[in-house]
Protein backbone atom coordinates (compact mmCIF):
# COMPACT_ATOMS: atom_id res chain seq x y z
CA UNK A 1 0.00 0.00 0.00
CA UNK A 2 2.84 2.39 0.90
CA UNK A 3 4.44 1.64 -2.46
CA UNK A 4 1.20 2.60 -4.26
CA UNK A 5 0.93 5.87 -2.32
CA UNK A 6 4.55 6.66 -3.16
CA UNK A 7 3.92 6.09 -6.88
CA UNK A 8 0.83 8.30 -6.78
CA UNK A 9 2.80 11.07 -5.04
CA UNK A 10 5.52 10.94 -7.71
CA UNK A 11 2.93 11.04 -10.50
CA UNK A 12 1.24 14.06 -8.87
CA UNK A 13 4.57 15.90 -8.49
CA UNK A 14 5.44 15.16 -12.12
CA UNK A 15 2.01 16.33 -13.27
CA UNK A 16 2.27 19.73 -11.60
CA UNK A 17 5.91 20.32 -12.57
CA UNK A 18 5.12 20.32 -16.30
CA UNK A 19 2.75 22.23 -18.55
CA UNK A 20 -0.94 22.00 -17.59
CA UNK A 21 -3.92 22.17 -19.98
CA UNK A 22 -6.36 25.07 -19.56
CA UNK A 23 -8.97 22.75 -18.01
CA UNK A 24 -6.61 21.94 -15.14
CA UNK A 25 -5.97 25.60 -14.29
CA UNK A 26 -8.83 26.01 -11.85
CA UNK A 27 -8.61 28.52 -9.00
CA UNK A 28 -9.87 25.87 -6.59
CA UNK A 29 -6.81 23.66 -7.18
CA UNK A 30 -4.84 22.89 -4.06
CA UNK A 31 -1.50 24.73 -3.83
CA UNK A 32 1.39 22.75 -5.26
CA UNK A 33 5.11 23.14 -4.74
CA UNK A 34 5.12 25.62 -7.64
CA UNK A 35 2.73 27.92 -5.78
CA UNK A 36 5.11 28.38 -2.86
CA UNK A 37 7.74 31.05 -2.47
CA UNK A 38 10.67 30.95 -4.88
CA UNK A 39 13.13 29.84 -2.18
CA UNK A 40 11.57 26.34 -2.21
CA UNK A 41 11.22 25.98 -6.00
CA UNK A 42 14.05 24.60 -8.14
CA UNK A 43 15.03 27.62 -10.30
CA UNK A 44 15.15 25.75 -13.61
CA UNK A 45 11.77 24.06 -13.01
CA UNK A 46 10.26 27.42 -12.15
CA UNK A 47 11.63 29.06 -15.31
CA UNK A 48 10.45 26.17 -17.49
CA UNK A 49 6.95 26.23 -15.97
CA UNK A 50 6.51 30.01 -16.41
CA UNK A 51 7.83 29.80 -19.99
CA UNK A 52 5.27 27.11 -20.85
CA UNK A 53 2.40 29.04 -19.26
CA UNK A 54 3.23 32.24 -21.20
CA UNK A 55 4.49 30.47 -24.35
CA UNK A 56 7.81 32.31 -24.21
CA UNK A 57 11.45 31.10 -24.51
CA UNK A 58 13.08 29.97 -21.27
CA UNK A 59 16.04 32.27 -21.95
CA UNK A 60 13.71 35.30 -21.98
CA UNK A 61 12.09 34.29 -18.66
CA UNK A 62 15.52 33.75 -17.06
CA UNK A 63 16.73 37.19 -18.20
CA UNK A 64 13.84 39.16 -16.62
CA UNK A 65 14.05 39.98 -12.90
CA UNK A 66 10.28 40.45 -12.68
CA UNK A 67 9.84 36.66 -12.85
CA UNK A 68 12.04 36.22 -9.78
CA UNK A 69 9.43 37.86 -7.59
CA UNK A 70 7.66 35.57 -5.10
CA UNK A 71 4.30 33.97 -5.98
CA UNK A 72 4.61 34.82 -9.69
CA UNK A 73 3.46 31.31 -10.63
CA UNK A 74 0.34 31.62 -8.50
CA UNK A 75 -0.59 35.00 -10.05
CA UNK A 76 -0.15 33.80 -13.63
CA UNK A 77 -2.09 30.59 -12.95
CA UNK A 78 -4.95 32.59 -11.47
CA UNK A 79 -5.18 34.94 -14.46
CA UNK A 80 -5.15 32.00 -16.88
CA UNK A 81 -7.83 30.24 -14.85
CA UNK A 82 -10.28 33.18 -15.12
CA UNK A 83 -9.94 33.40 -18.89
CA UNK A 84 -7.01 35.73 -19.55
CA UNK A 85 -5.21 34.61 -22.70
CA UNK A 86 -1.47 34.09 -23.07
CA UNK A 87 -1.38 36.90 -25.64
CA UNK A 88 -2.98 39.32 -23.16
CA UNK A 89 -0.48 38.37 -20.46
CA UNK A 90 2.40 38.95 -22.89
CA UNK A 91 1.06 42.28 -24.18
CA UNK A 92 2.45 44.45 -21.35
CA UNK A 93 5.76 44.58 -19.54
CA UNK A 94 4.51 42.15 -16.86
CA UNK A 95 4.14 45.08 -14.45
CA UNK A 96 0.90 43.56 -13.19
CA UNK A 97 3.08 41.09 -11.26
CA UNK A 98 3.85 43.96 -8.86
CA UNK A 99 0.34 43.56 -7.42
CA UNK A 100 -0.38 41.06 -4.68
CA UNK A 101 -2.63 38.10 -5.54
CA UNK A 102 -5.46 39.59 -3.48
CA UNK A 103 -5.12 42.92 -5.29
CA UNK A 104 -5.23 41.17 -8.69
CA UNK A 105 -8.43 39.37 -7.67
CA UNK A 106 -9.95 42.65 -6.50
CA UNK A 107 -9.05 44.55 -9.69
CA UNK A 108 -10.24 41.82 -12.06
CA UNK A 109 -13.70 41.48 -10.48
CA UNK A 110 -16.53 41.64 -13.07
CA UNK A 111 -18.17 45.06 -13.39
CA UNK A 112 -21.33 46.36 -15.05
CA UNK A 113 -19.27 47.62 -18.00
CA UNK A 114 -17.63 44.22 -18.54
CA UNK A 115 -20.94 42.30 -18.88
CA UNK A 116 -20.14 40.00 -15.97
CA UNK A 117 -16.73 39.02 -17.37
CA UNK A 118 -13.42 39.55 -15.52
CA UNK A 119 -12.05 43.07 -16.06
CA UNK A 120 -8.46 42.74 -17.27
CA UNK A 121 -8.20 46.40 -18.33
CA UNK A 122 -7.24 47.50 -14.80
CA UNK A 123 -4.07 45.41 -14.75
CA UNK A 124 -3.20 45.04 -18.43
CA UNK A 125 -4.47 48.23 -20.08
CA UNK A 126 -4.06 51.99 -19.78
CA UNK A 127 -5.61 52.02 -16.29
CA UNK A 128 -2.64 50.22 -14.75
CA UNK A 129 -0.75 53.30 -13.48
CA UNK A 130 -3.99 54.78 -12.16
CA UNK A 131 -4.73 51.61 -10.19
CA UNK A 132 -1.16 51.43 -8.91
CA UNK A 133 -1.38 54.95 -7.45
CA UNK A 134 -5.08 54.89 -6.57
CA UNK A 135 -4.47 54.21 -2.87
CA UNK A 136 -1.99 57.09 -2.59
CA UNK A 137 -4.14 59.50 -4.58
CA UNK A 138 -7.18 58.76 -2.41
CA UNK A 139 -5.38 59.90 0.71
CA UNK A 140 -3.68 63.04 -0.63
CA UNK A 141 -6.27 65.14 1.19
CA UNK A 142 -5.55 63.42 4.53
CA UNK A 143 -1.78 63.73 4.04
CA UNK A 144 -2.10 67.44 3.20
CA UNK A 145 -4.24 67.99 6.30
CA UNK A 146 -1.77 66.24 8.62
CA UNK A 147 1.22 68.09 7.15
CA UNK A 148 -0.68 71.40 7.24
CA UNK A 149 -0.13 72.17 3.55
CA UNK A 150 -2.25 72.52 0.42
CA UNK A 151 -2.93 69.37 -1.58
CA UNK A 152 -1.32 71.02 -4.61
CA UNK A 153 1.95 71.39 -2.63
CA UNK A 154 2.39 67.62 -2.41
CA UNK A 155 4.63 66.08 -5.08
CA UNK A 156 5.43 62.54 -6.19
CA UNK A 157 8.46 62.64 -3.86
CA UNK A 158 6.11 62.45 -0.87
CA UNK A 159 4.69 59.16 -2.12
CA UNK A 160 7.66 57.51 -3.81
CA UNK A 161 8.54 54.00 -2.55
CA UNK A 162 5.93 54.24 0.22
CA UNK A 163 2.99 51.85 0.61
CA UNK A 164 -0.27 53.77 0.70
CA UNK A 165 -1.68 51.96 3.72
CA UNK A 166 1.41 52.78 5.85
CA UNK A 167 1.75 56.44 4.86
CA UNK A 168 -0.73 58.00 7.31
CA UNK A 169 0.35 55.88 10.33
CA UNK A 170 3.98 56.95 9.79
CA UNK A 171 3.08 60.64 9.68
CA UNK A 172 0.92 60.30 12.81
CA UNK A 173 3.74 58.44 14.60
CA UNK A 174 6.27 61.20 13.88
CA UNK A 175 3.81 63.93 14.88
CA UNK A 176 3.08 62.12 18.16
CA UNK A 177 6.82 62.20 19.01
CA UNK A 178 7.02 65.96 18.62
CA UNK A 179 8.28 66.20 15.03
CA UNK A 180 6.86 69.31 13.37
CA UNK A 181 4.66 68.84 10.29
CA UNK A 182 6.76 71.32 8.31
CA UNK A 183 9.90 69.27 8.99
CA UNK A 184 8.23 66.07 7.73
CA UNK A 185 7.02 67.92 4.62
CA UNK A 186 10.55 69.16 3.84
CA UNK A 187 12.13 65.72 4.42
CA UNK A 188 9.68 63.12 3.04
CA UNK A 189 12.50 60.58 2.60
CA UNK A 190 12.09 59.64 6.26
CA UNK A 191 8.68 58.12 5.43
CA UNK A 192 10.39 55.45 3.34
CA UNK A 193 11.58 53.73 6.52
CA UNK A 194 9.29 51.13 8.04
CA UNK A 195 6.90 52.03 10.86
CA UNK A 196 8.74 49.64 13.17
CA UNK A 197 12.15 51.26 12.50
CA UNK A 198 10.74 54.77 12.97
CA UNK A 199 9.20 53.83 16.32
CA UNK A 200 12.38 52.08 17.50
CA UNK A 201 14.56 55.06 16.51
CA UNK A 202 12.29 57.54 18.31
CA UNK A 203 12.27 55.44 21.49
CA UNK A 204 16.06 54.98 21.41
CA UNK A 205 16.68 58.71 21.04
CA UNK A 206 14.26 59.46 23.89
CA UNK A 207 16.15 57.02 26.14
CA UNK A 208 19.41 58.78 25.23
CA UNK A 209 17.94 62.01 26.61
CA UNK A 210 17.17 63.80 23.34
CA UNK A 211 14.28 66.11 24.18
CA UNK A 212 13.45 67.56 20.76
CA UNK A 213 13.70 64.96 18.00
CA UNK A 214 14.83 65.87 14.49
CA UNK A 215 14.33 64.06 11.20
CA UNK A 216 18.08 63.90 10.55
CA UNK A 217 18.73 62.28 13.95
CA UNK A 218 16.00 59.69 13.36
CA UNK A 219 17.41 58.79 9.92
CA UNK A 220 20.94 58.44 11.30
CA UNK A 221 19.69 56.25 14.15
CA UNK A 222 17.84 53.96 11.72
CA UNK A 223 20.88 53.64 9.45
CA UNK A 224 23.08 52.56 12.35
CA UNK A 225 23.66 48.82 12.39
CA UNK A 226 25.12 48.03 15.80
CA UNK A 227 26.79 44.67 15.97
CA UNK A 228 26.35 42.74 19.18
CA UNK A 229 29.82 41.42 20.02
CA UNK A 230 28.57 38.96 22.67
CA UNK A 231 26.13 37.46 20.17
CA UNK A 232 28.80 37.18 17.45
CA UNK A 233 31.26 35.72 19.97
CA UNK A 234 28.70 33.06 20.92
CA UNK A 235 28.21 32.10 17.25
CA UNK A 236 31.97 31.88 16.65
CA UNK A 237 32.38 29.91 19.88
CA UNK A 238 29.83 27.34 18.71
CA UNK A 239 31.56 27.04 15.31
CA UNK A 240 35.12 26.80 16.65
CA UNK A 241 34.38 24.76 19.77
CA UNK A 242 36.27 27.27 21.93
CA UNK A 243 34.78 28.87 25.04
CA UNK A 244 33.56 32.47 24.73
CA UNK A 245 35.90 33.53 27.54
CA UNK A 246 38.97 32.38 25.55
CA UNK A 247 37.56 33.76 22.31
CA UNK A 248 36.68 37.27 23.54
CA UNK A 249 40.23 38.74 23.27
CA UNK A 250 40.52 37.57 19.65
CA UNK A 251 37.06 38.88 18.68
CA UNK A 252 37.75 42.26 20.30
CA UNK A 253 40.88 42.59 18.11
CA UNK A 254 38.92 42.15 14.88
CA UNK A 255 39.68 45.18 12.72
CA UNK A 256 36.79 45.06 10.22
CA UNK A 257 33.19 43.92 10.69
CA UNK A 258 33.00 41.17 13.35
CA UNK A 259 29.69 40.00 11.89
CA UNK A 260 31.38 39.17 8.57
CA UNK A 261 33.70 36.73 10.37
CA UNK A 262 30.93 34.15 10.89
CA UNK A 263 30.62 33.05 7.22
CA UNK A 264 34.43 33.17 6.83
CA UNK A 265 34.92 30.85 9.82
CA UNK A 266 32.18 28.52 8.52
CA UNK A 267 33.94 28.29 5.15
CA UNK A 268 37.41 27.68 6.61
CA UNK A 269 36.15 24.96 8.97
CA UNK A 270 34.38 23.32 6.03
CA UNK A 271 37.70 23.33 4.13
CA UNK A 272 39.37 21.51 7.04
CA UNK A 273 41.44 24.28 8.69
CA UNK A 274 42.33 23.97 12.37
CA UNK A 275 40.04 25.91 14.74
CA UNK A 276 42.91 27.26 16.85
CA UNK A 277 44.80 28.32 13.71
CA UNK A 278 41.72 30.28 12.56
CA UNK A 279 41.32 31.89 16.01
CA UNK A 280 44.92 33.12 16.18
CA UNK A 281 44.66 34.84 12.77
CA UNK A 282 41.14 36.21 13.22
CA UNK A 283 42.15 39.89 13.18
CA UNK A 284 43.94 39.63 9.84
CA UNK A 285 41.27 37.37 8.33
CA UNK A 286 38.70 40.07 9.07
CA UNK A 287 40.48 42.40 6.64
CA UNK A 288 40.10 40.00 3.69
CA UNK A 289 36.76 39.44 1.98
CA UNK A 290 35.33 35.92 1.75
CA UNK A 291 35.59 35.61 -2.08
CA UNK A 292 39.31 36.44 -1.86
CA UNK A 293 39.80 33.85 0.89
CA UNK A 294 37.95 31.24 -1.17
CA UNK A 295 40.03 32.07 -4.25
CA UNK A 296 43.26 31.80 -2.25
CA UNK A 297 42.26 28.44 -0.73
CA UNK A 298 41.30 27.04 -4.13
CA UNK A 299 44.55 28.20 -5.78
CA UNK A 300 46.77 26.97 -2.94
CA UNK A 301 45.05 23.58 -2.85
CA UNK A 302 45.78 23.12 -6.55
CA UNK A 303 49.48 23.87 -5.86
CA UNK A 304 50.14 22.46 -2.39
CA UNK A 305 47.23 20.09 -1.86
CA UNK A 306 45.25 19.93 1.36
CA UNK A 307 48.19 20.59 3.72
CA UNK A 308 47.57 24.32 4.26
CA UNK A 309 47.78 26.80 7.11
CA UNK A 310 45.86 30.04 7.63
CA UNK A 311 48.98 32.20 7.26
CA UNK A 312 49.48 30.70 3.76
CA UNK A 313 45.96 31.80 2.83
CA UNK A 314 46.46 35.30 4.29
CA UNK A 315 49.78 35.80 2.49
CA UNK A 316 48.40 34.59 -0.81
CA UNK A 317 45.12 36.54 -0.59
CA UNK A 318 46.77 39.78 0.52
CA UNK A 319 49.27 39.71 -2.32
CA UNK A 320 47.03 38.34 -5.03
CA UNK A 321 43.54 39.82 -4.72
CA UNK A 322 43.52 40.87 -8.35
CA UNK A 323 44.74 37.47 -9.52
CA UNK A 324 47.89 38.86 -11.09
CA UNK A 325 50.40 36.70 -9.22
CA UNK A 326 50.52 32.98 -8.70
CA UNK A 327 52.14 31.42 -5.65
CA UNK A 328 55.60 31.04 -7.16
CA UNK A 329 55.71 34.66 -8.39
CA UNK A 330 54.56 35.86 -4.97
CA UNK A 331 57.32 33.96 -3.15
CA UNK A 332 59.93 35.30 -5.56
CA UNK A 333 58.78 38.92 -5.22
CA UNK A 334 58.47 38.72 -1.42
CA UNK A 335 62.02 37.41 -1.10
CA UNK A 336 63.34 40.16 -3.37
CA UNK A 337 61.49 42.80 -1.42
CA UNK A 338 62.64 41.45 1.94
CA UNK A 339 66.20 41.49 0.63
CA UNK A 340 65.79 45.11 -0.48
CA UNK A 341 64.55 46.09 3.00
CA UNK A 342 67.00 43.80 4.77
CA UNK A 343 64.30 42.22 6.97
CA UNK A 344 63.08 38.60 7.27
CA UNK A 345 60.48 37.76 4.60
CA UNK A 346 58.06 36.30 7.17
CA UNK A 347 57.87 39.74 8.87
CA UNK A 348 57.14 41.50 5.60
CA UNK A 349 53.37 41.22 5.83
CA UNK A 350 53.16 42.43 9.44
CA UNK A 351 54.99 45.62 8.52
CA UNK A 352 53.62 46.46 5.10
CA UNK A 353 50.05 45.14 4.99
CA UNK A 354 48.41 46.38 8.22
CA UNK A 355 45.68 48.38 6.47
CA UNK A 356 45.66 47.91 2.70
CA UNK A 357 45.38 44.17 2.36
CA UNK A 358 44.69 44.43 -1.39
CA UNK A 359 48.15 45.93 -2.03
CA UNK A 360 50.34 43.53 -4.01
CA UNK A 361 54.05 43.11 -3.48
CA UNK A 362 54.68 44.36 -7.02
CA UNK A 363 52.87 47.62 -6.25
CA UNK A 364 54.90 47.95 -3.06
CA UNK A 365 58.17 47.39 -4.91
CA UNK A 366 57.24 50.05 -7.50
CA UNK A 367 56.61 52.58 -4.73
CA UNK A 368 59.93 51.77 -3.09
CA UNK A 369 61.69 52.42 -6.39
CA UNK A 370 59.82 55.75 -6.65
CA UNK A 371 61.04 56.78 -3.18
CA UNK A 372 64.59 55.68 -4.02
CA UNK A 373 64.57 57.92 -7.10
CA UNK A 374 63.52 60.80 -4.82
CA UNK A 375 66.59 60.23 -2.65
CA UNK A 376 65.20 58.12 0.20
CA UNK A 377 67.26 55.15 1.32
CA UNK A 378 65.98 51.69 2.27
CA UNK A 379 66.95 52.44 5.87
CA UNK A 380 64.60 55.47 5.86
CA UNK A 381 61.74 53.34 4.48
CA UNK A 382 62.24 50.79 7.25
CA UNK A 383 61.79 53.59 9.82
CA UNK A 384 58.39 54.64 8.36
CA UNK A 385 56.81 51.77 6.38
CA UNK A 386 53.32 53.36 6.60
CA UNK A 387 54.24 55.82 3.86
CA UNK A 388 54.29 52.89 1.43
CA UNK A 389 50.57 52.27 1.99
CA UNK A 390 49.58 55.34 -0.05
CA UNK A 391 48.90 55.10 -3.79
CA UNK A 392 51.72 55.88 -6.22
CA UNK A 393 50.05 59.01 -7.65
CA UNK A 394 49.66 60.44 -4.12
CA UNK A 395 53.33 59.80 -3.34
CA UNK A 396 54.39 61.44 -6.61
CA UNK A 397 52.30 64.53 -5.85
CA UNK A 398 53.67 65.04 -2.33
CA UNK A 399 57.26 64.18 -3.23
CA UNK A 400 57.20 67.07 -5.72
CA UNK A 401 55.76 69.45 -3.12
CA UNK A 402 57.89 68.26 -0.18
CA UNK A 403 60.78 70.76 -0.48
CA UNK A 404 58.37 73.74 -0.42
CA UNK A 405 56.01 72.59 2.35
CA UNK A 406 55.55 75.59 4.73
CA UNK A 407 55.50 73.41 7.87
CA UNK A 408 59.04 72.21 7.14
CA UNK A 409 60.66 75.60 6.48
CA UNK A 410 61.59 76.28 10.14
CA UNK A 411 63.20 72.83 10.34
CA UNK A 412 65.99 72.91 7.79
CA UNK A 413 67.83 70.08 9.49
CA UNK A 414 64.81 67.81 8.82
CA UNK A 415 65.55 68.15 5.13
CA UNK A 416 68.94 66.51 5.72
CA UNK A 417 67.70 63.72 8.05
CA UNK A 418 65.90 61.22 5.80
CA UNK A 419 64.38 59.33 8.74
CA UNK A 420 62.65 62.47 10.01
CA UNK A 421 61.81 63.66 6.51
CA UNK A 422 59.96 60.46 5.58
CA UNK A 423 57.94 60.73 8.81
CA UNK A 424 57.12 64.32 7.86
CA UNK A 425 55.98 63.11 4.42
CA UNK A 426 53.64 60.57 6.05
CA UNK A 427 52.29 63.20 8.46
CA UNK A 428 51.52 65.71 5.68
CA UNK A 429 49.76 63.10 3.51
CA UNK A 430 47.63 61.84 6.41
CA UNK A 431 46.73 65.40 7.44
CA UNK A 432 45.54 66.33 3.94
CA UNK A 433 43.62 63.07 3.42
Amino acid sequence: MQHIYGCLARVRTRLFSTSLPRSCLDSSDKPTVLDRRRSTIPPQARIRYIAEMLDLPESYIASKTVFKRPLVVKKIRYLLSIGCSQQQLRSGRFTYLKFSTERIKELTKPTADSDGKPNFENILGDNFETCLNRGKNDMREDVARLLNVQESDLTSVHFKSIKAKTLLPKIKLLLSHGIEASEIFKAPYVLRHSNKNLLKACETLKKQGVEKLKISEISMEIQKKPESLPEITSKLSALLGISTKKLEPFVSNIICSPKAMVPKVEYLIKEGFDCYDITEHMARLSMIQLPSIAEAVSSLQSIKGKDLYIHDVIHYASSNLKGRLNLHEYDLTAKKLAKMLNIPSDKLKMKFFPRRIHQTTLELRDKMELLEKSGFTIDAMRKCPLVLLHDSHILEKYLEELPSVPELQPYEKWMKDQGKLIHALEYIIEKDL
